[in-house]
């Protein structure tokens, strides 16, 4: 077996202090002779302690702030119903219950028009009052506060009547006047209606 003699508890536990305390020795050694690398290390080791609490910080915020960001430019979720087909009428209040208060639920019906000169325009029906809640992002010069007005887009005013001229659409003469609008998203054409 082995030639070593047996050694006692009190023994190992003096062996395992001592190589514990010339570890910290000469790790103290260590710092005191190469100054320099050891500030070095330190220095890093904060920077990127302080590197990784910002980065999960900024992750955290950013994180909550989309989703409220996101709630507040409109639809999270549209309801359609398929090809060639039609809502059914209590469609809204299933939603409006499925949602229970958490959100807001809010009807559009779109439509193709033409112009006098044969131009296409997109016609919207909706509860304003309630599109006004859901697109809060909406520039609106004055929303519109009677049955027969209308919210008229920038684009779409000067398409459908430029000086505020009679317009014939569906077959019936309609005349337009403008005071009020709205712009959406002015720094992409695309949204502006």
């Amino acid at each position: 077996m082995s030639s070593l003699p047996a050694q006692s508890a009190p023994d190992l536990r003096k062996r395992r202090t001592s190589r514990g305390s010339m570890f910290w020795r000469m790790l103290f050694r260590a710092a005191i002779l190469r100054r320099g690398r050891v500030a070095s290390a330190l220095l890093a080791m904060v920077v990127a302690a302080a590197v990784v609490t910002t980065m999960l910080n900024l992750f955290v915020d950013v994180q909550a702030k989309l989703r409220k960001e996101f709630r507040n430019y409109g639809a999270n979720v549209v309801v359609v119903a398929k090809d060639g087909q039609t809502l059914p009428p209590n469609a809204l209040n299933k939603v409006s219950s499925t949602l229970a208060g958490r959100g807001l639920a809010v009807p559009f019906a779109y439509a193709v028009a033409r112009t006098s000169d044969g131009r296409s325009i997109v016609v919207t029906g909706t509860d304003f009052d309630q599109a006004r809640k859901l697109n809060r992002w909406w520039s609106v010069t004055r929303w519109p506060t009677a049955s027969q007005q209308a919210l008229v887009g920038v684009r779409a005013a000067a398409l459908v009547s430029p000086q505020g001229k009679p317009d014939r659409r569906c077959g019936r003469q309609s005349h337009l006047s403008f005071t009020q609008g709205f712009r959406s998203l002015d720094s992409n054409p695309s949204f502006n209606h």
